[in-house]
C-alpha cells in the first residue's frame, strides 16, 4: 500500500489517497527485509511492555493531587445525513474526537471520597468534538484548557497532570508542543508531565471509545 498523489483540492493542495500498488521482488529481498524487522523487534516489544507496566503502576499508585490523561485523536468522523442535498453529500463536514481522563473520586461530585488509605480512581471519557480538522498543537492546548476547566467545575484540585500520547510531531512532539507544557502552571493551574508511547503502540481504549461514539452517531 502506498500514498498516491491525486487531484488538487479546492485550496490548491495535493490530495493523497492510499492505493494498492503491485511490486515484484525476489525471495532474497523478502527475507532480508524480515531479518531487519526481527532485529528491531525484541527492543520494540520490551519498550511497549515496559511503558504499559509504568502506566498501570501509576494508575494503581496515583497520588491524591495528581491525575492522568490519555490524549489521542480518533480518525475524523464524517457527518452524514440520511437524506442530504447534493451540496451536503459532496461537502462532508469532519469533526475530531479526544480524550480519556483518570482522577480521584470526590465526595461532593461522586459521593465517595478518595484517600491515601483507600484510593478510589474513576475513569472518564471526555469527548471534545471540534470542526477543527488541522489537529495541531493549538487545538491540543485548547483541549488541555477545557480539561482544566472540567476539573475545576468538578471541584478536583490537582498539582500535576500525567499525559500519555503518541509521537505525532504536529500535535505533541514539535518545538511548539514542548513549549506549551513549560507554561502549563500559568496556563492550566498545574504542571504537566508528558509521556510518549512507543511507535505503533499508542492504540488503546481511547480508540475503542472514539469508534463507539462514531458508530452510535452513524
Amino acid at each position: 500500500m502506498e500514498a498516491v498523489t491525486g487531484k488538487l483540492t479546492t485550496d490548491g493542495k495535493d490530495m493523497k489517497k492510499i492505493a494498492l500498488v503491485e511490486k515484484c521482488t525476489g525471495p532474497k529481498e523478502l527475507f532480508h527485509y524480515f531479518i531487519q524487522l526481527l532485529g528491531q523487534f525484541p527492543y520494540h516489544s520490551f519498550l511497549a511492555k515496559w511503558q504499559k507496566e509504568q502506566l498501570d503502576y501509576l494508575l494503581e499508585n496515583l497520588p491524591l493531587d495528581q491525575a492522568v490523561c490519555s490524549h489521542d485523536y480518533s480518525e475524523g468522523y464524517a457527518c452524514r445525513f440520511q437524506d442530504a442535498i447534493q451540496s451536503q453529500y459532496f461537502d462532508v463536514k469532519i469533526v475530531s474526537l479526544h480524550v480519556i481522563l483518570y482522577r480521584h473520586l470526590i465526595a461532593e461530585v461522586n459521593g465517595v471520597q478518595s484517600s491515601g488509605q483507600e484510593p478510589a480512581i474513576c475513569k472518564g471519557h471526555l469527548f471534545v468534538i471540534s470542526d477543527d480538522v488541522n489537529q495541531d498543537h493549538d487545538s491540543v492546548l485548547h483541549i488541555q484548557k477545557l480539561i482544566s476547566k472540567h476539573l475545576e467545575e468538578s471541584n478536583c484540585t490537582i498539582k500535576k497532570m500525567h499525559e500519555f500520547k503518541d509521537g505525532c510531531a504536529g500535535q505533541y512532539k514539535s518545538r511548539h508542543c514542548y513549549g506549551d507544557p513549560s507554561c502549563s502552571l500559568a496556563t492550566l493551574g498545574y504542571t504537566v508531565q508528558r509521556n510518549y508511547f512507543a511507535t505503533s503502540h499508542a492504540k488503546g481504549e481511547q480508540d475503542a471509545a472514539g469508534s463507539h461514539v462514531k458508530q452510535k452517531a452513524t
